[in-house]
């Protein structure tokens, strides 16, 4: 009985341990597969990556004043792009993602991403959100869209690094999904395709 309570207090303090280190979050958002197509005929869009958050940090770890800090990987960009890009592929589009200027742009300006933790240790609600603003141009024509979301777990306990990184992933891979699924957007990008 004894070395059981001792293994449950050691699990609880190497829990605790983890969440009291400041974390980078691995960004790769994930958006579901569009319907392969060939609809757009090899369009070519530029698509653009502007990190507009005034806090770099997207969260703390606890309720703490002096918690560990969650920020986000130094080149997430790269992630964005990619996933984008692969949605945009799967419908048609032909992306650059080098950034050469084209015809067709995406501009996606990510402009808030907070994580907010559960107020204890041992448990309860913590919330990922996320403020993403797409701007589609052909030539003289665009349209500017501004898309939130928000999204939350309970845990037992403190989230781990992954599970914060799930969090923040679902999260944004959900304001991504709605981008790619704007036909306003869609439309924009396709003007003047047969």
């Amino acid at each position: 009985m004894c070395a059981a309570r001792l293994a449950f207090i050691t699990l609880i303090m190497s829990l605790a341990a983890c969440s009291s280190a400041p974390h980078s979050v691995a960004l790769n958002p994930q958006v579901a597969a569009a319907q392969a197509s060939d609809k757009f005929a090899g369009l070519p869009i530029a698509i653009h990556i502007a990190d507009a958050r005034p806090d770099k940090v997207l969260g703390q770890r606890g309720a703490a004043a002096d918690a560990p800090k969650i920020s986000v990987d130094a080149d997430y960009s790269m992630a964005l792009r990619t996933t984008l890009a692969n949605a945009l592929q799967k419908l048609g589009f032909r992306t650059d993602l080098a950034g050469v200027e084209q015809p067709r742009r995406l501009r996606i300006e990510l402009r808030s991403l907070r994580y907010q933790p559960p107020v204890n240790w041992f448990g309860g609600s913590a919330r990922a959100s996320a403020i993403l603003a797409a701007t589609a141009a052909h030539r003289d024509a665009g349209v500017e869209k501004t898309y939130t979301v928000e999204n939350g777990d309970w845990y037992l306990i403190a989230p781990s690094d992954e599970q914060i990184d799930r969090l923040v992933n679902a999260t944004l891979g959900e304001g991504l999904q709605r981008i790619v699924n704007d036909d306003e957007l869609i439309r924009v990008l396709a003007a003047g395709a047969n």
